[in-house]
Order: C-alpha cells, then structure tokens, then sequence
C-alpha cells in the first residue's frame, strides 16, 4: 500500500490501535510505550542517530524564535545524534535553564552530560563554553550540598580552567572553590582562593566576577575577624553595590546574608535581623524564592542568640517551607532541632541535632557540624552524660582556636561556662543513680568549676569580634555576674550588671532585661 504523505501513514498506524492523537495538542502519540520501544530498538544505530538530527533540525528550525522553550527537547535529540556541538549546547543551555528555577537535581543532569560529551568529543565545545558549565556544575552543588561532588570537579577543572588566563568563568569556580574550603573549616587557604579571585576580577574589570570574588573575601573576613565593626561596615556597603550592580540573584542574596552573618558573629542581633529582613524583601522583589530559605534559617539563628527559642522554632519552620534547594533546607534543620533542645525539648532535639550532625560530617560540613556543639554538649550533661558533653565543647573550642574561627570559639566557651555554672548553682537534686554514673565529673566541677568557668568568660570576652553591646556580651555579664554571686562579690555582680544593662538596652531585649532585674532582686 503506498502512502502519499505523513499524515496518511499515521492513520494506517492509528487503525492498527498503534498510535492516538493526544487531547490536548492533536499530535499524534504512541498508544503503548512497549510498541514505541520495539520500533524505535529495531532501528539500526545509525537510522536512529539520523532520525534524531532530523527531528533535532526540524524543531530547531520551527522553534527558532522561542529556543530556551525548546532547549531540552534539543538537547535531547542532539545528543543522540552526531551533532555533538550543538548537543552541548543545548545541554548547558538547559542545564542553565533548571538552575533558574532551581529544579537542581535536572541541571546537574545537564551540566555533567555537557562535559561527558566534551570528554568524548574535545572539539565539539570551545574553552569558555566549557568552563562556563563548569562553573555552573559547581553552583548546582552547592545549592545541593553535595560538598563532596563539588570538590571532585574543582579539583580536577580548576586547573584546566586556569590554563586558559584570566575569565570570568575562572572566578566564579575559585568562589565556590572558597566555599568549599569554608565549610570545610580551611579558612585560611579559602581567604587566599578568595583574594586569588579578587585580583583575576579586578584584572577582568568584570562587575559579575567583583561581586563573586568580593562575597567569598568579605564571608572569609568575617569568619577570622579581619576587620572591626566600622571598617566590616564600609566593606559590606562595598560588596553589596557591586552585587546589586551585577544583577545576578545567586551573589546577591549572599550579599544580604553576608553582611548579616557579620553582625551575628559580632552579637549585635538587632542589625543582623534588620539584614535578615532586607534579604526577604529584596526576595520578594526579585520574584527569587531562595531568598526565602536563606532569611528565615538565618533569622533563627539569630533568635538563638537572642534566646527567642520558640521564635527560633518558627522560623526554622518556614524555612524548610519555602527552602528553594537542600543547603537551605538541612540548615533549616539544625537551627529547628537546636531551638527545640534550648526551648527544654531536650531528647526530641538532641535526637534531631546528632542526627543532623552525623549527616554534616558525611556530607563534608565540617563548619555546619561544628556550629552545633555549643548546644549539644551542654544537653548531652543535662541527659546524663556530662563527661562526653564536656568534651564535646572542649574539642570544639580546640578544633574553632585552630581554625581562627574566634565567634564560634567564643560561643563553644559561653557554652561550657554556663554548663559548669548550672550545675554549680543548681537547687535541684540529681538522682543517685545520675550522681553515680557522673561522680567523676561532677567531683571535678565541684572543684574546679567555679575557677574554669571564670576562665573561659574572661576568654570570651578578651574577643574583641564580640561587640560590648552585643547580646552576646550581655548574656556574657549576665553569667559573670551570677558567678561573682557564688563568689559573695556582690559589688562585682552590680558592675557586670550594669553592662549587661547597656547590652540589652542596645539590642532592645526584654528577655534579658527581666533576667537582670531578677538578679538584682536577688542582692542583699
């Protein structure tokens, strides 16, 4: 039987229940996967390769003024074809379009077939299309958290991409390259990727790759402390116009939580909310969701430090509701699992905080993992195991010194302090079976409690990062102050007080204001 058209070999087909037409689009569609696979696997290798650049050919030419609707469909033909450039192109152009919206796992998918057909066929892409999938793999797994995949193509592009000189693409792989050293807790070599980054930038005089490399310094600064309040103020003003200037969403909202990040490790609360809540809006404005995620688990964070626990709780909440990509959301979930264990949760959050923990060290977290002990040693004492609990802080306050990472140090420091001082000032009774099982530590606090945790306050304060109307440093005074009460010092406990007073008036907090009030109450 002779056909004349396409149309006319459809219908036989349709009569013989092989093909329907779609609902929707009238388009013709196999009834049964199963017959679509038979026809289409007995095709030579070749007939198919050519029967996708066909399709390939026609849909690229018929949707040539709407290419990034079509881009995946290409990137799927070509690839099964011979046209291994325009496959890569198509893959990266897709890859770049899932990124977008943050479907994360499909960009990925993209982004390593891109790089699977340069690695077969070196000549179907040039140099910087290849180093801009690269440079686009690495933020996708980031903004996964898959730290470890990140570092296996770092390590082995970065090199390749630096043979090339100076491109922006080059930048942006040293960036995220310095994140990894970051959460690795390598602060020192990712200071030097980032001032590496920096000067190819300045060299490029590209604003995009500034605000890349300026981001990655100013978190670095902020981690070891390189500048004081004022000139920390003068360099987040610097990165956040540049950020705005480059008009790219991902390094703008590291600028909004950059600068608010540095006035958390300070302990002034008050501005690090307000940043907090710049970066929700600007958000907002910029219809990006991420932005979402990356406040509100920040804004726990902060309500930790302000001992809000139960506002902590919320917001840690609406962060695992809004989270556009898993870095936010299991960040969201140790800030939960830390405000249930303080909000006197204490089994359902310790469970959920070493369980979080266990997964960050996994995962190569190491900066993630370690900003969970000032609250998991102290609740591993209260569960009865205060030996472990001590140690905990005490590897942490050891592993943070040798990092230079100073604010979480200080936090680790507070953390062991009150832990001696609540059980020193403790009116409740332990059971015997608790005493039994604790004796040795417990004789040790007994003795020397009252001495370290003196230690370890004047340690923290001694940190100038932490400013003197910080919350942190009012609940410092407030500690040092029911310290000097154990000591029968109450005209010390008067001074600590009255800095803590200045603190807690600058950061506008009632919660630490009362506990103040009820001190002095407390004095002869």
């Amino acid at each position: 039987m002779a056909f004349s058209n396409i149309e006319d070999r459809l219908m036989s087909m349709e009569r013989f229940d092989l093909v329907q037409r779609n609902a929707g689009t009238a388009d013709f569609e196999f009834k049964h996967v199963l017959v679509r696979d038979a026809l289409y696997d007995s095709l030579l290798s070749s007939q198919r390769s050519e029967l996708h650049l066909r399709v390939a050919n026609a849909i690229e030419r018929r949707g040539a003024t709407r290419i990034n609707e079509v881009a995946e469909t290409l990137a799927y033909h070509y690839s099964l074809s011979t046209q291994h450039d325009k496959a890569f192109r198509y893959c990266s152009l897709s890859g770049r379009k899932c990124l977008d919206i943050y479907s994360l796992e499909e960009a990925e998918r993209y982004f390593r077939k891109a790089l699977s057909l340069l690695s077969l066929v070196p000549q179907c892409a040039d140099d910087q299309a290849m180093a801009t999938v690269v440079a686009s793999l690495l933020e996708v797994l980031y903004l996964r958290g898959d730290l470890l995949g990140l570092r296996e193509i770092a390590e082995e592009y970065i090199p390749r991409l630096q043979t090339f000189g100076d491109t922006p693409q080059l930048v942006f792989a040293l960036y995220f390259h310095c994140m990894l050293l970051a959460h690795h807790c390598d602060f020192a070599a990712a200071e030097v990727r980032a001032k590496l980054a920096l000067a190819i930038a300045q060299r490029l005089d590209d604003i995009r790759a500034q605000a890349y490399a300026q981001s990655a310094l100013m978190y670095c600064s902020t981690i070891l402390c390189r500048h004081a309040l004022e000139a920390a103020e003068i360099e987040g003003s610097r990165m956040l116009d540049v950020c705005i200037r480059s008009g790219d969403n991902y390094i703008l909202n590291w600028a909004y939580w950059s600068i608010a990040w540095d006035y958390v490790c300070r302990g002034l609360t008050n501005k690090a909310r307000i940043w907090a809540l710049k970066l929700i809006d600007a958000g907002r404005e910029r219809k990006d969701d991420r932005a979402l995620g990356m406040a509100y688990w920040t804004l726990a964070l902060i309500d930790i430090q302000d001992h809000r626990f139960g506002d902590a709780i919320v917001n840690a909440q609406k962060c695992r509701k809004t989270a556009a990509t898993p870095f936010d959301r299991k960040t969201g979930m140790i800030a939960s699992a830390i405000g249930l264990l303080l909000e006197g949760r204490i089994e359902e959050g310790l469970a959920q905080l070493l369980q979080q923990k266990k997964l960050a060290l996994a995962d190569g977290w190491l900066y993630s993992a370690s900003g969970v002990d000032f609250a998991a040693g102290p609740a591993l004492a209260m569960t009865g195991r205060i030996a472990e609990g001590i140690r905990v802080l005490k590897a942490g306050i050891a592993a943070c010194d040798a990092t230079g990472d100073r604010s979480m140090a200080s936090w680790n420091r507070v953390a062991l302090a009150e832990l001696f001082l609540g059980m020193l000032s403790s009116e409740k009774r332990p059971s015997f079976k608790f005493i039994l099982s604790n004796l040795g530590a417990i004789t040790w606090v007994l003795i020397f409690g009252k001495h370290r945790a003196w230690q370890l306050l004047c340690e923290a304060v001694q940190n100038d990062q932490i400013h003197e109307l910080s919350t942190n440093r009012g609940w410092i005074e407030i500690d040092l102050a029911k310290l000097c009460i154990l000591k029968k010092k109450p005209h010390l406990v008067r001074q600590h007080l009255r800095k803590a007073q200045l603190a807690a008036a600058a950061q506008e907090s009632a919660l630490m204001m009362n506990e103040i009030e009820a001190i002095g109450k407390s004095l002869p």
